[in-house]
């Protein structure tokens, strides 16, 4: 696949599981996981939001992609980093990551983040992992 035709790939999983997070099978989150890092900044950024999509169906993955988000938070395009501090936002909510250090990582980076939309996207993550934190 040339990478149009990988983006449109992408496009089309992100749409099917934006409502529907069970959309996502295990190949279309490996699909994604290879693009968080691309090259290209749409396939970055639909990679990014088909993870956050379907964090919840495959948290035994996560740990592997966490650390390419957290170096697309650094990125100087606003649409890639909105599309990981959308993912961050949903993994930190879960259960196994409310308790986690990431919960603290991604506080720091709402906290230093100057965009009120992805620093929305962060913050309503955060807001469901309070939910989740043991005291």
């Amino acid at each position: 696949m040339d990478d149009r035709e990988i983006t449109k790939e992408l496009e089309v999983i992100e749409a099917a599981s934006r409502d529907n997070p069970k959309a996502v099978t295990e190949s279309d989150f490996n699909l994604a996981m290879q693009f968080i890092d691309s090259e290209n900044n749409a396939q970055k950024r639909e990679a990014s939001r088909v993870v956050g999509n379907g964090a919840v169906a495959f948290p035994n993955k996560l740990n592997e992609v966490i650390p390419k988000l957290l170096q697309n938070t650094k990125d100087t395009g606003t649409v890639v980093r909105w599309s990981a501090a959308y993912a961050l936002g949903r993994i930190v909510a879960l259960p196994e990551y409310a308790n986690s250090d990431l919960f603290d990582t991604v506080t720091k980076l709402a906290a230093n983040e100057t965009d009120n939309g992805i620093k929305n996207q962060y913050l309503a993550g955060l807001k469901k992992a309070e939910k989740q934190r043991t005291k």
